[in-house]
């Protein structure tokens, strides 16, 4: 009878640890954790450390007590990912880190406003621009600063990879999906592509009878078939499996850190697997 009272006992104890470890952390309200990492991610940009982690706030001389308040609340010991940079993190919680991320959400704000024609600037004059938008061009400063105010936005958006026009998003798809040397109707029926070309852009715009690679270079952008996955790299784990690039592009996000053999990452061999397209290709 004992022993099994001893029994009970720690199936108690041990259901009580379990239970602890899936409680959440209230050392500070749950509501705020999101504003506390859009705020901790506005301080690394302030503070050009958007190459380092969390903790490297903590490191910085002159921190304004802003900042510090937030370091001090321990958003770093608690939910802020400690194995990410602020640049892979920060944009994925929309905030930009780096000038080129900027450009990209400013790109894409012109491309959710149809301002393709349009420069940097007008973003200003749109009537119903969301606060988010007008604050990457106003507020982050870079319009006139690292996003030119000469060119419009289906000039300069192709460059940091964010196609504007539809042509140019088909641009993206044909390397993407390996399609440069097919013409527009040949991915009309593609899950992801086929919208742009329903929109009479197949015939219209983007002539029916030009392959990808002739026209994409009208539109400011190229389509070029280099961009592949190299059919020798190869990642050997740790019971003998050999994994290759089709492996690595389901879960690209964990996996394209992973060293092959000679030494190479497969961010650098399995191009159109992890989306390392160069950026002359505008693949990404």
């Amino acid at each position: 009878m004992g022993h099994q009272s001893t029994m009970l006992r720690m199936k108690v104890i041990l259901f009580m640890i379990v239970l602890m470890a899936y409680v959440p952390s209230t050392s500070y309200a749950l509501d705020d954790v999101p504003k506390s990492h859009k705020e901790m991610c506005k301080c690394a940009q302030q503070h050009n450390l958007c190459d380092g982690n969390c903790r490297d706030l903590f490191n910085v001389d002159n921190l304004s007590d802003e900042c510090g308040n937030y370091v001090a609340q321990g958003v770093c010991a608690d939910s802020f990912p400690s194995d990410k940079t602020y640049g892979e993190y920060c944009p994925k919680i929309g905030v930009p880190c780096t000038d080129r991320q900027k450009n990209m959400f400013i790109c894409r704000c012109a491309r959710k406003h149809d301002l393709c024609d349009k420069t940097c600037p007008d973003l200003f004059s749109v009537d119903d621009v969301s606060e988010e938008c007008s604050d990457y061009a106003l507020g982050q400063m870079s319009c006139g600063g690292s996003f030119p105010t000469d060119k419009t936005y289906e000039e300069f958006c192709p460059s940091v990879n964010v196609p504007c026009t539809n042509s140019q998003r088909m641009c993206k798809c044909a390397n993407q999906f390996k399609s440069c040397g097919k013409k527009c109707f040949d991915l009309a029926d593609h899950e992801k592509c086929g919208g742009y070309a329903i929109k009479g852009l197949c015939g219209g715009t983007f002539p029916s009878d030009e392959t990808y690679e002739d026209h994409c270079e009208t539109v400011g952008m190229k389509c070029n078939r280099k961009c592949d996955d190299s059919s020798s790299w190869q990642f050997v784990n740790a019971l003998g499996g050999v994994k290759k690039c089709n492996w690595i592009a389901i879960k690209p996000g964990k996996r394209c850190n992973r060293v092959g053999t000679g030494g190479v990452k497969a961010k650098n061999a399995c191009l159109n697997a992890c989306k390392n397209c160069p950026d002359e290709l505008n693949a990404v």
